[in-house]
């Protein structure tokens, strides 16, 4: 018994660096290309400290169709990593943001940050009117600063 207090601390120490890495690792702009009934468009999410903002916008102009925002919190399952956004909102643009039904608020994502890409596999959380689907997102370079 007195050897399992310093392995499952060893483990608590491991798990939050890991979490710590993969926060900074997800830090910046990330964009998938997708298809759904036969239109394309980006899906670009932009991470913060512990803020995910997603855009969709159109493939032909750029303009954006609709967009959302969330907190995340990183964990990690039986070696699975997980991405919950919370305190979801949406709507046509930044300032129209307006919170999502409380069935909707909470979505959890499976995760894995490498090779300068992230991958999110969505609706596997609970009953979803969608099938599970695996996005493919590459990280953006940082805009250049202006003077």
């Amino acid at each position: 018994m007195k050897f399992l207090i310093p392995i499952l601390s060893i483990v608590a120490l491991t798990f939050n660096e890991l979490v710590a890495a993969d926060i900074d690792e997800l830090q910046g702009r990330w964009r998938a290309k997708k298809t759904r009934d036969d239109a394309s468009y980006y899906q670009t999410l932009e991470i913060r400290d512990d803020v995910l903002t997603f855009i969709l916008q159109s493939t032909i102009d750029g303009d954006p169709i609709m967009m959302g925002r969330g907190r995340i919190e990183l964990s990690e399952r039986a070696g699975v990593r997980i991405l919950t956004l919370s305190a979801i909102e949406m709507g046509p643009n930044a300032s129209s943001l307006v919170a999502v039904e409380a069935a909707y608020a909470e979505r959890s994502l499976v995760y894995r940050i490498g090779y300068r890409r992230l991958f999110l596999v969505n609706n596997m959380d609970g009953d979803r009117d969608e099938d599970p689907e695996l996005d493919i997102y590459a990280k953006l370079p940082k805009p250049e600063a202006t003077d």
